[in-house]
């Protein structure tokens, strides 16, 4: 989670339609997560996880959507929390590395898939609220351990193998073949 302090402000609330205080002992905590995902795919339709550059309103939304603890508008984050906010996002906030569910097919990554593999993986919906990056190698590593990875036998030691249990077989049955 990154915390931040803001420089004293008014911020507007929409849910509210009241003017909030900020003062030099507020802090916002952003968190680069599902839950700020799914707000944002609910907005703009289409997977967050696409390779399509964002444009700039698109990043600012994502970014307020970030902020867990205030509702913010894109003209309350200034250039300097903007930068420190894309640092964060482009971060790696783990030591492991798999390859995220779904990586290996054609469908298109959303938060609903998110959610389904946390919901098949037994992971409470409350992990929506962790680093993103986290939550995809955590569900990577359960479809992992609950998949494990069969590798294939090269051919030539199948042959081999074969060949060997048809001479065992023989040498058995007390025949040519």
């Amino acid at each position: 989670m990154l915390i931040l302090s803001i420089p004293e402000s008014e911020l507007f609330d929409p849910s509210t339609e009241e003017f909030i205080k900020k003062s030099e002992k507020d802090r916002l905590q952003f968190e680069h997560c599902l839950l700020a995902v799914f707000k944002w795919e609910s907005k703009y339709n289409k997977s967050f996880f696409l390779k399509d550059k964002k444009t700039d309103l698109e990043m600012l939304d994502y970014m307020c959507y970030m902020c867990l603890n205030y509702k913010l508008k894109p003209e309350d984050l200034d250039l300097e929390t903007q930068s420190i906010l894309s640092d964060y996002i482009n971060k790696t906030h783990t030591a492991s590395s798999v390859s995220s569910p779904g990586g290996g097919s054609n469908q298109i990554l959303t938060s609903e898939l998110i959610y389904a593999y946390m919901a098949i993986g037994n992971i409470p919906f409350t992990c929506e609220r962790w680093n993103l990056e986290r939550l995809l190698i955590l569900l990577a590593m359960v479809a992992n351990l609950n998949n494990p990875d069969k590798k294939k036998m090269p051919i030539n030691e199948i042959i081999a193998q074969n060949r060997s249990l048809n001479a065992q077989r023989k040498k058995e049955l007390n025949t040519k073949g």
